[in-house]
């Protein structure tokens, strides 16, 4: 179709011009085309930055984990926490700090942030549901040593609940 509009509009000038209420059909057909082209590349740029997002949220989750298993969970502490997490944290928190001033690379931080946050929340996890799993395999009423540090149990219904 923009091969024929193009020879109808090269052909404008020489013996067999074209009506112009066609060649104006033919520029309308031109223009839409050109806008379509304008969206969809606008549209690739967004896709390819969701992509370069999600990379580097699992390149810093594969990484976090990576200097967990090598240095061990037990020495990586920042600030009496997890390293990963206050990491995680610092970063997210500039990340926002980022975006409320315009900053250029704030998407990017942000995601880095979140990946490092993530395998920190998941090593987390893990370590209670290793230490819940030890207690239940003891005999042990899981939750009385597995960092649920000021909760109390109450009754409710006849059932014992945690309350923090």
């Amino acid at each position: 179709m923009a091969q024929t509009a193009l020879a109808a509009l090269t052909s404008v000038g020489t013996k067999k011009a074209a009506p112009p209420a066609k060649v104006r059909k033919l520029e309308g057909v031109i223009e839409r085309m050109r806008g379509t082209v304008v969206r969809n590349r606008e549209g690739m740029r967004a896709a390819a930055t969701e992509v370069v997002h999600v990379a580097e949220v699992q390149g810093a989750s594969f990484l976090t984990g990576m200097a967990s298993g090598y240095w061990g969970d037990d020495k990586l502490k920042m600030f009496g926490m997890s390293a990963p997490i206050a990491v995680g944290i610092g970063t997210v928190g500039y990340g926002l700090y980022d975006v409320f001033t315009g900053g250029k690379g704030a998407g990017h931080v942000l995601a880095l942030g979140n990946g490092v946050l993530a395998a920190g929340g998941c090593m987390a996890g893990a370590r209670i549901g290793h230490k819940l799993a030890q207690e239940k395999a003891a005999g042990k009423a899981p939750g009385k040593q597995a960092g649920l540090a000021g909760t109390r149990e109450v009754v409710l219904g006849g059932s014992k609940q945690r309350r923090f």
